[in-house]
């Protein structure tokens, strides 16, 4: 589904949101599934009114850290992920990095 909004938006021009479907998406193929590349990307062209994703966005990237082995960078992208969303009062992001740092943790 996210896969035709971002044809869509792509096709029509619509520019805005399109990184926010785009971090939807690779949130869909989960943590440890994504291209590093294409997350630092998707980081770089986040805009103010797109913020919100962000750290769902570092989760995504902690995931890929951790699948290589950088544990401790993916620790340190997972709390600051929960510091930016409870900030945001962002629960529901609090709530996703929070259970992926206790997997890694246990």
């Amino acid at each position: 589904m996210f896969d035709l909004g971002t044809e869509w938006l792509t096709r029509n021009g619509v520019g805005f949101l399109l990184p926010s479907f785009r971090v939807m998406l690779a949130s869909a193929a989960g943590p440890g599934s994504n291209d590093p590349l294409e997350l630092d990307l998707l980081d770089a062209s986040l805009d103010d009114g797109e913020r919100w994703v962000r750290s769902e966005l570092w989760r995504l990237r902690a995931g890929e850290e951790l699948r290589r082995g950088n544990t401790a960078h993916g620790i340190e992208l997972l709390e600051r992920g929960i510091a930016l969303a409870q900030g945001q009062g962002a629960l529901l992001l609090v709530e996703r990095s929070t259970a992926t740092l206790t997997e890694v943790r246990s």
